[in-house]
């Protein structure tokens, strides 16, 4: 039994589609999405996701609104936590000042 091939769906837009429409790269596809710039995107699998075409025109139309429906990844209360308004980075937790601290005291006996 063969396998046929799926026909791309005209009513909806892969991330390289919209990257061409809007003249941008996948990447800053990608960026716009996760800020909220973008119309919230259609997930159909897992790693599957497709844009409305029409939610985009409609985007484009309306003269390409932040989307306020979702809040983005930057307006998130674990990224908001740090004072500088970026996200945390990973990798190792900062050391406290104190911490250094009480190690010299505990190699020097006190």
């Amino acid at each position: 039994m063969a396998t046929a091939e799926l026909a791309p769906r005209p009513d909806v837009l892969t991330v390289k589609d919209l990257a061409a429409r809007l003249s941008i790269s996948t990447r800053q596809v990608w960026r716009l999405a996760d800020a909220g710039m973008l119309p919230a995107p259609l997930r159909i699998g897992w790693r599957t996701v497709r844009w409305s075409r029409e939610a985009i025109d409609q985007w484009i139309a309306a003269g390409c609104p932040r989307n306020r429906d979702r809040p983005s990844r930057a307006t998130t209360p674990q990224a908001s936590a740090g004072t500088t308004g970026q996200p945390p980075k990973r990798g190792r937790r900062p050391r406290k000042a104190h911490e250094g601290a009480e190690r010299e005291l505990a190699a020097a006996g006190f």
